[in-house]
């Protein structure tokens, strides 16, 4: 990796500096890799010093300091160490192959588990049958929650614009709690989004109108699910808030891809209980996007992280979908740093594929973007993106640091990857000259 693609793992500014600070090899006892392999011993406070390692191939990394951020400077520093040649070649200690021995068993280990078969077929007969009680009691609470939230959708409709404007943000949660008890957390994380909505500024009666007219379409759809054609129905679930294990997905084996894909954005979003990671995938031959998501405790890390930047040799299970985008890796081979820069569209193509992809999952939130020659400028308080024929999409208004893409741009075109949400562009990352910027 690129130190600017060592950097991108950072969980904050102050980790990525205290990294830069042990990218040097006076800092380290010994640092070596033997190309799978990458380890260190760094002297902390303490009389022992910490060990650090590293599996280059998926970047899985642990090390013995005291740290609750994840990667830990230590981490961050050996492979910035490293990116700059300074590791040198020869066989690891034996704490080091210790470590990664004990993963490749645990990774055996699970996967035998996934194939062994039920001991007792009495077991696995009941074992199905209190699965489908409780499958069937689910639906119940399901069908009555949904049930509830249309007649509460047209009372707000009734009351008038006017009225949801007035109501405080509990009007909004109480009834996003209820859809929750009704085991319809997908609806329910809509609902809460519409007290944002009504304090989002100028435009936000249309902008809720939308996105009721998003919860109500949802609402109807669960009713009349049987009447589905079955890709749309599994949209229909996920978005109330049906989920599949990792198992149940790759079992299905709905639509697999294997290729080398260049990883041309990750956003990672966090709040008190839970870390969500998303990760865009771009693939080479096949041209096609998969959006991989990751879930961790909150202070925990994300296991097998993507990095930015890279391209890496994958096999992808889509879910099952009419407009299939969520996937998973089912096998993960090995990285290369410098990532070749994706295919890129025009506006027209990149547009055109949204609206295929929103045709199919109506309820569809973002959808990646690798736009070619695009420069980015401010007219007033908003940034845009503008295409060579002087056409311009408006970038998000909560875009951190619209400078920095400004900056990185130097007022030349560059290929420019995003999450669309239909009214705006979030960047996540852009190729100048062919090199790799993060920028979520």
């Amino acid at each position: 990796m690129t130190a600017d693609q060592v950097l991108a793992l950072a969980p904050d500014p102050a980790s990525a500096k205290a990294g830069r600070g042990l990218a040097s090899p006076r800092k380290w006892a010994a640092a070596g890799t033997d190309g799978t392999l990458l380890w260190g011993e760094c002297q902390g406070s303490g009389s022992t010093p910490y060990q650090t390692r590293v599996e280059l191939a998926t970047v899985a990394y642990k090390c013995s300091c005291p740290s609750r951020k994840f990667p830990c400077k230590h981490v961050l520093g050996l492979l910035l160490l490293h990116a700059a040649g300074g590791a040198s070649s020869g066989a690891p200690p034996d704490w080091a192959s210790a470590w990664l021995a004990e993963r490749a068993s645990k990774a055996e280990k699970s996967a035998a588990a996934a194939t062994k078969s039920p001991s007792r077929s009495a077991d696995s007969a009941a074992n199905a049958a209190a699965a489908a009680k409780r499958a069937k009691a689910r639906e119940d609470r399901v069908a009555a929650g949904i049930a509830e939230c249309e007649l509460w959708l047209r009372d707000v409709v009734r009351l008038g614009l006017a009225h949801a404007q007035t109501q405080p943000s509990r009007y909004w949660y109480d009834r996003a709690a209820r859809l929750v008890d009704a085991q319809c957390p997908g609806v329910a994380r809509r609902v809460r989004g519409l007290a944002w909505i009504v304090a989002s500024g100028a435009g936000w009666e249309g902008r809720l109108l939308a996105a009721l007219g998003e919860i109500a379409l949802l609402c109807s759809a669960q009713r009349r699910l049987d009447d589905l054609p079955l890709p749309l129905r599994a949209d229909v679930r996920r978005h109330v808030g049906w989920n599949q294990t990792y198992d149940e997905i790759v079992a299905r084996a709905f639509d697999v891809v294997e290729d080398t894909w260049t990883v041309t954005g990750i956003r990672t979003e966090e709040d008190e209980r839970l870390t969500l990671r998303r990760t865009w995938l771009r693939g080479e031959r096949s041209a096609r996007d998969a959006l991989i998501v990751q879930f961790a405790p909150a202070g925990a890390p994300i296991a097998d992280p993507f990095v930015a930047g890279i391209d890496v040799d994958a096999k992808v299970v889509y879910l099952e979908s009419a407009s299939p985008l969520r996937a998973v890796v089912a096998e993960r081979g090995g990285f290369s740093g410098g990532a070749v820069v994706p295919r890129a569209s025009g506006f027209d193509d990149a547009l055109a594929g949204y609206a295929r992809a929103l045709a199919g999952d109506p309820w569809l939130e973002r959808f990646p973007f690798v736009l070619r020659e695009v420069t980015p400028l401010r007219s007033g308080d908003t940034w845009f993106a503008r295409d060579a024929d002087g056409r311009a999409l408006p970038l998000a208004r909560n875009l951190r640091e619209p400078f920095a893409l400004h900056a990185l741009a130097g007022g030349r075109p560059l290929t420019l990857a995003a999450e669309w949400d239909g009214r705006a562009l979030l960047p996540l990352g852009a190729w100048s000259d062919a090199r790799y910027t993060a920028l979520a």
